[in-house]
């Protein structure tokens, strides 16, 4: 690890506070693409996922698109009836969705039916009466049909019980079907009844939790096993959390991290589980992410980690104390009187309740 740059100074003294998320979050909670994120896509997916819709459906059904027209800028598909997984029906449904400017042949935001394939079997899921049905969860509610896909649905549909819905979505997981794998590891976090799983159900989900993290694996599933490891084992989620938090590759997946340590999780726990380090720059992020949470908890750890410094750390770490309402006479007894007028100058530039930077 590099000592400490201008960068890392910056980095110290203004904590990515901006960049937290809310609840599954404004950033984080949602569709990786490559390393980033972005949040409507991914609370999208996590209310289509398989074992949400296999609650909510009233008719899971099994279909080959017959026939598409459009008529008064609205588009209309045709499906013929192969199977029907959940719920009684005819032999055929009409789903429809606006085509502005009668447009047959484009495609536009929010489209979910049309360049399905008459060629291809789908699996839908549906919400409504007979006659009169719509997609559940816009475009997410149709999928298309394969053997693995039907059991994963057929296991969801047997059972209410939390118990079992959380074993069968642990067991789907490892499905080479990344639909059915990533659906299952979104639903994991917000199943009803998770803490009541067996033993062996949590073991597996830490495991494979584990097994993520182990090879670097910064994508959808590392972050939604994490959210279940926040329900499920706080500790171990914080100590995870921390790691990812201070990992300089760890992009989003480390700002959700930073969210859980600063925002989600107890703050005792987040005090307890801090890594320890003789490496100034990461001394210098512990500092910030404890700071940037405004509470007056945390006021005794970074003081501990003022008092095991020098220097320009030694002095920010006192501004940061500063800044939480700490009283002059209280920072560490080492500090010289000039380091000490550093330290009050550098903590009138933090605003309330954000900390801004300071070298700006």
């Amino acid at each position: 690890m590099r000592d400490m740059t201008k960068t890392a100074r910056t980095a110290m003294l203004n904590p990515p506070y901006s960049r937290t998320s809310l609840g599954l979050g404004t950033r984080i909670l949602i569709l990786f693409s490559g390393a980033a994120l972005t949040s409507s896509l991914w609370a999208q997916r996590e209310l289509g996922t398989l074992e949400i819709m296999s609650r909510r459906a009233d008719f899971v059904l099994v279909a080959k698109k017959s026939r598409s027209w459009v008529e008064r800028e609205r588009r209309y598909v045709r499906f013929q009836i192969q199977d029907r997984l959940r719920g009684r029906i005819g032999d055929s449904i009409v789903l429809d969705e606006p085509a502005p400017g009668g447009q047959s042949n484009r495609r536009f935001c929010g489209s979910a039916i049309a360049f399905l394939s008459s060629k291809k079997t789908y699996i839908l899921f549906l919400k409504g009466e007979e006659n009169a049905v719509r997609l559940l969860s816009g475009e997410r509610s149709i999928l298309e049909d394969s053997t693995s896909r039907r059991s994963a649905i057929a296991a969801l549909l047997r059972t209410k019980n939390p118990r079992d819905r959380a074993r069968i979505l642990v067991s789907q997981l490892n499905a080479k079907d990344r639909r059915i794998a990533e659906d299952a590891a979104l639903a994991l976090p917000i199943l009803p009844g998770l803490e009541s799983s067996n033993a062996g159900t949590k073991a597996r989900i830490r495991a494979t939790f584990e097994n993520l993290l182990r090879a670097k694996k910064r994508d959808l599933m590392t972050f939604a096993l994490l959210r279940t490891m926040a329900r499920l084992d706080p500790m171990r989620a914080a100590r995870s959390a921390w790691g990812l938090a201070l990992e300089k590759e760890s992009g989003a997946l480390g700002d959700y991290g930073r969210f859980l340590l600063k925002r989600a999780l107890p703050i005792g726990v987040t005090l307890r589980s801090i890594p320890s380090t003789t490496n100034a720059t990461i001394r210098g992020q512990v500092a910030n992410l404890l700071a940037s949470t405004r509470r007056k908890e945390v006021i005794p750890t970074l003081l501990a980690l003022a008092n095991k410094t020098v220097g320009e750390e030694q002095i920010k770490t006192s501004a940061l104390l500063l800044g939480l309402g700490l009283k002059e006479q209280n920072l560490p007894k080492s500090l010289t009187k000039d380091q000490k007028t550093q330290a009050k100058e550098l903590a009138k530039r933090f605003s309330k309740p954000h900390f801004r930077s300071i070298l700006r």
